[in-house]
Formats: structure tokens, sequence, C-alpha cells
């Protein structure tokens, strides 16, 4: 079985599909984890969170579409922002 893990901001996760949605179609399970206005920090945290959860292997693919360094992000009381 195939699995799919992509990280990212809007280019990953959108309102329409991206190229993660595209790619997603072709494996057996999908898991898109970008969000929209994530910085790197989330970005690195969803990637940790995911491996905990779902113990990414060697048959796995996983795509981080990286961010731009000057976007802020923080983990404030419960949330990002």
């Amino acid at each position: 079985m195939s699995r799919l893990f992509t990280f990212g901001c809007s280019f990953t996760n959108y309102r329409w599909s991206t190229w993660a949605d595209i790619l997603g179609s072709q494996y057996d399970l999908y898991y898109n984890l970008g969000q929209a206005g994530a910085g790197n920090h989330f970005i690195f945290n969803s990637i940790m969170e995911m491996d905990q959860r779902y113990h990414i292997g060697n048959d796995d693919t996983v795509i981080v579409c990286w961010t731009n360094v000057m976007r802020e992000d923080r983990y404030i009381k419960n949330r990002w922002v």
C-alpha cells in the first residue's frame, strides 16, 4: 500500500486543487497537511506529528513545500497564529 504525505502552506492545500491533490490521486492513501498561512515552524511540527501518528517509513513518500523564511508563525494558547 502506497502512502503520500504532503506538507506546506497554501501552495500545498487550498480551496481548489493543488499539486499535492494531483499527486495524491496516484497513491492508495494521501494525507495533505498543508495549511494556508502556515510558516516553517508549523510545517516542521506537522511533519513530526504525522511521523508520531503514522510511523512514516521507507515505503512512504513525503514531500515538503517549505514557505518563505520571512513568514512568521507561533503556537500561542493552543493554536497556530
